[in-house]
C-alpha cells in the first residue's frame, strides 16, 4: 500500500528524510518496498487566470493568451482547446522545470512572443495522459508556489502491510507506529461534527447480525455534487485513487484515512425507504458499478432495499442502484463491519478485489466504525453544504465477542527472556501505550483495533521487541540441547531416494499440493470430492493433489515455454488420498536427451530417454533404499503410454508406476516431446526393505551354467527370476539374460531366452556333481511351470 510522506506529517512531526523513515519502518516489521519521488524537479509553476484569448495571426490551431498571476500579466501562445476566458489554470513562466526536466525559456511560436506555458496534468506529473489543460477550481487563489500549493511535491513510501495489521491500512494507523518509532506525539483527528435535529423515514435492519454485528446508516440532507478541493483530489491521486465528484470522493478520503470503508446511497432512489442486510436469495443478481450482471447466492451477504439488492456488502455497489449522481440531494451514508471470511469469499468469487473488500479481509476497528461516519459526516457538511440528522440509525449486536475488552497478564522479566534484549516496565508501558493499549501495571487491555490479532503475551513480547528495534537483539548462538526427532523408516528413504536422484543429475522441485481441477480431469485423474478446498487462493489450485504428477508437469511446461528442453525433475512430496488419509510419494518427470554435448552420430542416436533407460533409473532407485522384490505388470492408467508402461507391485500391492505419459495427453496440454515419468508411494515401500547381513567375498572360484527356454511373449523376464529366486539356493550368486531370438518355427506368440546362472561356493570349492545336482533341480523348477518349455 502506498502512503503519502506529507499527508503522515500532518498527524506527527517526521524529523527525519523519507530514507531514514523507510529504514526505521523496515526494522520494526513493516517492509518499505520503494520510495517514490514525486514533483522533486518542479520550479516556478504558478497560478494564472486567463484575461483574453485571441486568435493567432500565422497559425489556425494556435491561439494567444493574455494570463494573470494577480501580480503580473503574461502573454503564452497555446494551442490547447479546452480554456476560455476566466478559467484558472496551471502557468510555468520562464526557468521553470517541468516534471520531463523540460526548461520554459521564452520563445516565439509562429512570429508571436509567448513567455510561458499552460500546463495540463501530464507536465506537472500528476497523471500520465490528459485531455487538454488542467482547469483548477475557480477559488483557487492566484500566483504562488503551486508546487506546494497544488500538492505537487510529495515522497510515497510503498509498504508491504502483513495480513494481520490491518490497523495499520490505514494513513492515521501508520502514523500511530510512527509516532511510536519517532517517540512523537500522534495529533488526534478534530471531528466536529454538528447535527440537526430531524426525524429520518429510513429504516436499517439486519438479518444475520454474526456476519454484520454492527451497521450504521446516516442521513444527510442537502447536499450539493460538485467537484471536491484540490488538496482532497491530490491525495486521492497520490494513493491512486481517481477523484470523481466531493460525496464519492469524501468516503475514500475517509477510506485511506482511517481505513473505514464507507459508501454513500442516494436516498431519495432507496425503495420504500428500508435497508436490509441480508444474505441473498438464490438465484438473485446484482448488475454491480464495472457493468457485470454477477449471479449471487445464499453465502453472499448483500444490502438491499424494496426493490432488491443495491450492493454487495463490504464489495462494491449496484450500477443500477441508488447510487450517488449529480442530481443527488440526500444521502444515506453507510458504515458497517462486515466478516472478515465472508467478504473474502465473496470477493474471490466474483474476483472484486476493491480496496473496501481488502480492509474488511484484513479486518477493520469494530469500535471505529461509527466515528469514521462522524469523520466523513463532518467533511460532507463542510465540503457539501449538507445537513446532517441527528444520530446514525444503529444496528448492534451486542453479545459479539468483537465489543468486549481482552486483557493479557504481562512479566516483562518473561519477555525480557524471550527477547533476549532487557526490557523494563517503563519502557515496555510506554511503548505500549503509544500503540493504544491501557496499562495498569502487569494488566494490559488491548485495543479494539488489535483484538483479533494480540491475544496471548508473546504478542505483546512481539510488539515491544519490534518498536524497540530488532536490530538491538544480538546475534548469538542459542545454548541448551537442541531435541531432534528421531530419524523414520520413512524419512530414511526419503533421504535416501533424494541423495541418489540428486547424484544421478536429477532437480528437485517443490510444489504447492494445490493443484487445478481442469489437469486432473486433462490426465483422467479420479478427484475426491473431499479433497477440495473450501475457500482456495487461486481457482487453479482448489483441490489437493492425489498424485504428484500434476505439480511436476506444471513446472515441466513452465521450463518448456522457457526453452529447457533438457529436463530431468524429481520431487518428494505428500500426496492425498481423502480428508484424513496421506501418504509420501516420490516421483521423477523427464524429457529430451539424457546426456547433452555429443557429436558422434553413433552417440546421438543413443542419448534420448527410452523405456529401458526409464526403468534403469527405477531399479536404481529402489536398490538404493534397499527394495529387490518388485515386480512389473502392464499398466491400465489412461495418463500413461499404452504400450510403454507398467504398474510396480510387491507382493500384489502396487506400488507405483514407470512410463511414458500418453502422447494424445501430452500434445492437449502443449508438450511435444516425449516425457518419462516414474511415481512410488514411499509409504509403502516401508515394510519391504531389505535388511541385509554382509558377509566376507567368497575365496572359491565360480562357475557357470547356462539354460535355454521358450515362453510367451507376455512372460517377462522378471518372472523367471522371480522362479529361481523362490528356491532359494544360496549357491546361485547371480543370473543374467545373455540371448533373445525369436521366430516363426516358435509361434507368433513365443519367444526363446537363454540364460546365465553363476554358481559359488562360500565355504568350499564346488564340484561338477554338485553343481550339476543343485542346476537340474532349478530346470525341473522350470520344466513343472505350465508356461516354460526348456529346450
Amino acid at each position: 500500500m502506498k502512503f503519502s510522506f506529507n499527508w503522515l506529517n500532518e498527524f506527527i512531526s517526521i524529523n527525519i528524510p523519507p530514507e531514514q523513515l523507510a529504514d526505521k519502518l523496515t526494522m520494526s516489521g513493516f517492509e518499505v518496498e520503494s520510495l517514490e519521488h514525486i514533483g522533486d524537479i518542479l520550479t516556478h509553476i504558478t497560478v494564472g487566470k486567463i484575461l483574453s484569448i485571441q486568435k493567432h495571426p500565422n497559425a489556425d490551431k494556435l491561439v494567444i493568451t493574455s494570463i494573470s498571476d494577480g501580480t503580473d500579466t503574461h502573454q503564452i501562445v497555446t494551442g490547447a482547446q479546452n480554456i476560455k476566458e476566466g478559467d484558472i489554470v496551471p502557468v510555468s513562466l520562464i526557468g521553470a522545470t517541468l516534471s520531463n526536466g523540460l526548461k520554459i525559456k521564452k520563445s516565439k511560436l509562429r512570429g508571436v512572443e509567448s513567455n510561458g506555458m499552460l500546463c495540463s496534468q501530464v507536465e506537472l506529473g500528476v497523471s500520465d495522459e490528459a485531455s487538454g489543460i488542467w482547469i483548477l477550481p475557480e477559488d483557487t487563489p492566484l500566483g504562488g508556489d503551486f508546487v506546494k500549493g497544488g500538492f505537487l511535491k510529495d515522497t510515497l513510501l510503498d509498504i508491504d502491510i502483513l495480513p494481520n495489521r490491518g490497523d495499520c491500512q490505514s494513513v492515521y494507523g501508520l502514523a500511530r507506529e510512527i509516532s511510536v518509532i519517532l517517540n512523537q506525539p500522534l495529533k488526534p483527528i478534530d471531528i466536529k461534527l454538528k447535527e440537526v435535529s430531524k426525524a429520518s423515514q429510513i429504516t436499517v435492519s439486519v438479518q444475520n447480525q454474526d456476519l454484520c454485528p454492527l451497521y450504521s446508516g446516516r442521513v444527510i440532507d442537502n447536499i450539493t455534487i460538485k467537484p471536491s478541493p484540490l488538496w482532497m483530489q491530490r491525495r486521492l491521486q497520490l494513493m491512486g485513487i481517481q477523484p470523481i465528484n466531493n460525496i464519492v470522493d469524501i468516503t475514500n478520503y475517509v477510506l485511506l484515512e482511517l481505513g473505514q470503508p464507507l459508501h454513500a446511497f442516494d436516498l431519495d432512489c432507496i425503495k420504500g425507504q428500508t435497508i436490509t442486510v441480508r444474505p441473498a436469495k438464490k438465484g438473485e443478481s446484482i448488475t454491480t458499478l464495472d457493468d457485470a450482471k454477477r449471479t449471487l447466492s445464499p453465502n453472499n451477504i448483500i444490502i438491499a432495499d424494496g426493490s432488491g439488492p443495491i450492493a454487495i456488502a463490504g464489495v462494491m455497489g449496484a450500477g443500477n442502484g441508488p447510487e450517488i449522481s449529480v442530481k443527488s440531494k440526500n444521502i444515506l451514508l453507510e458504515s458497517a463491519y462486515f466478516d472478515a471470511v465472508s467478504v473474502r469469499r465473496t470477493a474471490f468469487q466474483f474476483s472484486l478485489r476493491t480496496e473496501s473488500a481488502i480492509r474488511f479481509e484484513k479486518g477493520v476497528d469494530p469500535e471505529g466504525v461509527i466515528s469514521a461516519s462522524d469523520r466523513a459526516a463532518q467533511l460532507i457538511t463542510e465540503l457539501s453544504g449538507g445537513l446532517a440528522l441527528k444520530g446514525p440509525i444503529i444496528e448492534k449486536n451486542k453479545q459479539s465477542s468483537l465489543f468486549k475488552s481482552h486483557k493479557i497478564t504481562v512479566d516483562y522479566k518473561t519477555i525480557t527472556q524471550f527477547l533476549g534484549i532487557e526490557i523494563s516496565e517503563s519502557v515496555g508501558s510506554k511503548l505500549l501505550q503509544g500503540l493504544g493499549f491501557e496499562v495498569k501495571g502487569s494488566q494490559v487491555t488491548v485495543p479494539s483495533f488489535r483484538r483479533k490479532d494480540v491475544v496471548e503475551w508473546p504478542d505483546i513480547a512481539e510488539e515491544v521487541g519490534r518498536l524497540r528495534g530488532f536490530n538491538h537483539i544480538k546475534s548469538q548462538l542459542p545454548h541448551g540441547q537442541v531435541n531432534l526427532k528421531p530419524t523414520t523408516s520413512l524419512s530414511h528413504i526419503a533421504h535416501q531416494m533424494d541423495h541418489y536422484l540428486r547424484a544421478s543429475g536429477f532437480s528437485e522441485i517443490k510444489t504447492f499440493p494445490m493443484v487445478s481441477p481442469e489437469l486432473l480431469n486433462t490426465l483422467g485423474i479420479k478427484q475426491n470430492t473431499s479433497l477440495t478446498l473450501q475457500n482456495p487462493l487461486n481457482p487453479e489450485e482448489s483441490i489437493m493433489r492425489p498424485s504428484l504428477l500434476p505439480s511436476l508437469l506444471l513446472a515441466l511446461m513452465r521450463n518448456l515455454k522457457r526453452q529447457q528442453q533438457m529436463l530431468q525433475l524429481f520431487e518428494i512430496g505428500t500426496c492425498f488420498q481423502n480428508s484424513k488419509n496421506q501418504h509420501t510419494s516420490c516421483a521423477c518427470l523427464v524429457t529430451g536427451d539424457y546426456m547433452m554435448g555429443t557429436y558422434m552420430p553413433d552417440d546421438k542416436a543413443q542419448i534420448h530417454w527410452d523405456f529401458q533407460k526409464l526403468k534403469g533409473v527405477l531399479n536404481h532407485l529402489l536398490h538404493s533404499v534397499s527394495v529387490i522384490n518388485s515386480g512389473f505388470k502392464q499398466s491400465k492408467l489412461s495418463f500413461l503410454h499404452p504400450k510403454k508402461s507398467l504398474d510396480i507391485f510387491i507382493s500384489n500391492e502396487t506400488v507405483g508406476h514407470v512410463g511414458f505419459l500418453h502422447p494424445i495427453i501430452m500434445k492437449e496440454l502443449g508438450v511435444h516431446s516425449p516425457v518419462g515419468y516414474i511415481e512410488l508411494n514411499v509409504d509403502l515401500l516401508v515394510p519391504h526393505i531389505q535388511k541385509f547381513t554382509y558377509e566376507p567375498i567368497s575365496k572359491y572360484p565360480q562357475t557357470r551354467r547356462d539354460i535355454s527356454i521358450i515362453v510367451p511373449k507376455s512372460f517377462t523376464y522378471e518372472d523367471i527370476v522371480s522362479l529361481i529366486r523362490h528356491e532359494k539356493n544360496s549357491w546361485v550368486q547371480d543370473i543374467f539374460l545373455f540371448d533373445y531370438f525369436e521366430n516363426e518355427k516358435m509361434g507368433e506368440d513365443n519367444k526363446s531366452l537363454a540364460l546365465g546362472l553363476i554358481y559359488q561356493g562360500s565355504e568350499e570349492t564346488l564340484t561338477d556333481d554338485d553343481v550339476n545336482k543343485v542346476h537340474q533341480q532349478l530346470v525341473s523348477v522350470l520344466k513343472k511351470h505350465p508356461k516354460i518349455t526348456v529346450r
